[in-house]
């Protein structure tokens, strides 16, 4: 468990990160499991990464097959990385397997809940 704090109340939460929007009010977004904090650290993964964007000129694909130019910010594994499939390059390095997403579509794929803390520190789903 980790502290959180927001809105001047701290409480626990887990697997998450916090951020604190303009109006102090702490928000948190489920975080990649922990198995993969090193891949996606590493070297190897970091120039994919980099030439994979550079292939697709760094716009989000699907953005862009609805006729909208907007940046992408994450390269997303079509199937999910596991613990199983995490060492295997043909899931993990293959373009195939890759897709350039902005962070709306991103968050739409992993289909994330977003939740805030309100004033007194409970938590409110948005």
């Amino acid at each position: 468990m980790t502290p959180c704090v927001g809105a001047g109340a701290a409480h626990a939460v887990v697997q998450t990160i916090c951020g604190v929007r303009r109006d102090g009010v702490a928000m948190k977004q489920e975080r990649e499991p922990e198995f993969a904090d090193a891949f996606y650290r590493s070297r190897t993964w970091r120039r994919c990464r980099a030439r994979y964007l550079q292939h697709v000129g760094g716009l989000c694909e699907r953005c862009l097959q609805r006729g909208l130019t907007v940046p992408a910010e994450q390269v997303h594994h079509k199937i999910r990385l596991t613990p199983e499939n995490l060492n295997d390059p043909s899931v993990t390095f293959n373009w195939d397997n890759l897709e350039a997403l902005c962070m709306t579509c991103h968050q739409a794929e992993h289909k994330q809940k977003r939740w805030m803390c309100d004033a007194n520190g409970r938590v409110v789903v948005l």
